[in-house]
C-alpha cells in the first residue's frame, strides 16, 4: 500500500484517456507479479494500508472519491466477500481500461516473476480478445525505454523497488529527461519512497534541474519519518507531461490525497503536498 497515490492517480489518467474514441498506448516499467499474495510479509504494507482504507471507504458510505472507490471495489471481486488475500498490482488493474484500440505493454526484468505477472494476466483478462492487446516482456525497462518513440496519446508508469534509491531515482530522471523529446505527447508517472524530508528535496531539485515545462508532484507523507508503519505508507508521484485537457487533474488528485489522508489518521500523522515544478 507503500504506493497508494501511484494507484489512485494512474486510475484518473487511464480513466480519461479512455474517455474518448482515440487510441493511447499504456507502458508499465516495472510489472512485478501483477497480482500478490497478503500473506507474504513482503506484502504487509499492502495488506496494513488497504485495511485502514477499506474502513474508511465504509465510514464515508457514497463519500468517498470514485478512483478509490472503484479500485477497492476490484479487489473485492477479486477476493470474494469474505476474504483478503489477494492485491492486484498495477499492471492487472490496468487492463479494464484498455480497449481494442489500445496497446499496453507490461516490463518485467525478473525471470522469477514472469510465470507469476502472465498467470495474473491470465485471471484478469477478458475472453473478450483484450489478452491480444497487451505484450508482456520480460525486458529491462530502461533499455526498453532508450529508444522508444510513441505515436500519439500515451502513459509510462516507473515505479521500480528503489533498491538502492539512488540508482533507480537515477535511471528514472535520465528516462524522463530522454523521453520527453520522443514521446511529446506522453504522460510520464514516476512513484518514489517519501524516506525523509532531505531526500524529497533533493529530488525536487534534481527535477528542477531537467527543466520541466508541465510537472507536478504529489506526496502523502509521514510528518515522523522515524516511524516505522508511517515510512510504509509514505510516497509520492511526479506527473510529467500530464494531459492538457484534464482540466479537474489537481481537483481530483487533491482529492485523492485528502481521502489517504484521513482514512490513516489517527493511526498515522499524514500531510499531503501539490507542488507544481
Amino acid at each position: 500500500m507503500r504506493s497508494t497515490p501511484k494507484r489512485y492517480t494512474r486510475k484518473q489518467l487511464l480513466q480519461h484517456y479512455a474517455a474518448d474514441s482515440q487510441p493511447f498506448t499504456y507502458i508499465d516499467g516495472h510489472a512485478g507479479r501483477g497480482i500478490y499474495d497478503l500473506g507474504e510479509n513482503l506484502t504487509e504494507f499492502q495488506n496494513y494500508g488497504l485495511n485502514l482504507l477499506e474502513r474508511h471507504h465504509h465510514r464515508l458510505s457514497s463519500g468517498t472519491p470514485g478512483a478509490v472507490a472503484s479500485l477497492l471495489e476490484a479487489n473485492r471481486r477479486l477476493n470474494g466477500p469474505n476474504e483478503t488475500r489477494w492485491y492486484l498490482g498495477s499492471p492487472s488493474l490496468a487492463t479494464s481500461w484498455i480497449r481494442e484500440q489500445d496497446r499496453m505493454t507490461a516490463l518485467e526484468a525478473s525471470q522469477e516473476h514472469q510465470p507469476a505477472l502472465e498467470a495474473a494476466f491470465g485471471r484478469t483478462l477478458a475472453a473478450d480478445g483484450a489478452a491480444r492487446r497487451v505484450d508482456i516482456r520480460r525486458e529491462n525497462s530502461y533499455l526498453y525505454l532508450s529508444d522508444l518513440s510513441v505515436a500519439g496519446r500515451g502513459l509510462i508508469l516507473l515505479d521500480p523497488p528503489y533498491e538502492p534509491y539512488s540508482q533507480y531515482l537515477s535511471w528514472n530522471l535520465w528516462a524522463i529527461d530522454s523521453l520527453r523529446s520522443r514521446c511529446p505527447d506522453t504522460c510520464i508517472l514516476m512513484w518514489y519512497p517519501c524516506s525523509g524530508e532531505a531526500d524529497r528535496q533533493s529530488l525536487h531539485l534534481r527535477v528542477r534541474d531537467l527543466g520541466l515545462q508541465n510537472a507536478v508532484f504529489a506526496e502523502l507523507c509521514e510528518t515522523d519519518f522515524g516511524k516505522k508503519k508511517g515510512a510504509l505508507v509514505s510516497s509520492g508521484v511526479l506527473l510529467v507531461n500530464p494531459p492538457t485537457d484534464m482540466l479537474d487533474l489537481e481537483a481530483k488528485v487533491q482529492e485523492i490525497l485528502s481521502c489517504l489522508q484521513d482514512a490513516f489518521h489517527p493511526v498515522l500523522s499524514m500531510e499531503t503536498s501539490y507542488l507544481k515544478v
